[in-house]
C-alpha cells in the first residue's frame, strides 16, 4: 500500500511540476528532504522562490486535495523551508508558499493552485 501511495504522490508531483513549468516557473528541486522532512517542489519565477506542497486525490468524496495540508504537515514543511533558505542564503521575503491540489477528470486532471498560503507561526512552535 505504501508503494501505491508513493506512486500516486510522485505522479501528482510530476503533474504539478509540468503545470508550473507551463506557467514559466523553473523547477529547482523535487522532493527536497532534510532529516526526514520534505517539500514536494521548490520553484523559481523571476526573483521569487516558491515552496509547493502537492496533494493528489483520486476523488473528492472525503475531502478536497487543498484541505489536506494541516497543522501536522505545516511544522515539518516549515522546518524544511527554513533549512533550505538558510542553506541557499535566500531572504524569506523572496519566498512564497503555495499548494497545488490535483483531481482526475475523464479527460485528464483538474489542477487547483492556491497561492501565497499563510502559516500561523504563533501556533506552530518550530
Amino acid at each position: 500500500m505504501a508503494n501505491i501511495s508513493k506512486n500516486i504522490g510522485d505522479a501528482g508531483e510530476d503533474i504539478a511540476a509540468r503545470f508550473l513549468e507551463s506557467k514559466w516557473y523553473e523547477i529547482l528541486e523535487k522532493n527536497f528532504r532534510v532529516r526526514g522532512w520534505e517539500i514536494d517542489l521548490i520553484a523559481k519565477k523571476e526573483e521569487k522562490y516558491f515552496f509547493v506542497e502537492v496533494k493528489f486525490r483520486k476523488n473528492s468524496d472525503f475531502s478536497h486535495p487543498l484541505e489536506l495540508f494541516d497543522f501536522r504537515k505545516a511544522k515539518p514543511f516549515m522546518r524544511t523551508f527554513f533549512e533550505y533558505i538558510s542553506e541557499k542564503n535566500i531572504d524569506e521575503d523572496d519566498c512564497q508558499i503555495d499548494l497545488i491540489g490535483i483531481l482526475p477528470t475523464e479527460s485528464g486532471y483538474r489542477i487547483f493552485h492556491k497561492k501565497s498560503v499563510e502559516i500561523d507561526f504563533e501556533n506552530l512552535h518550530l
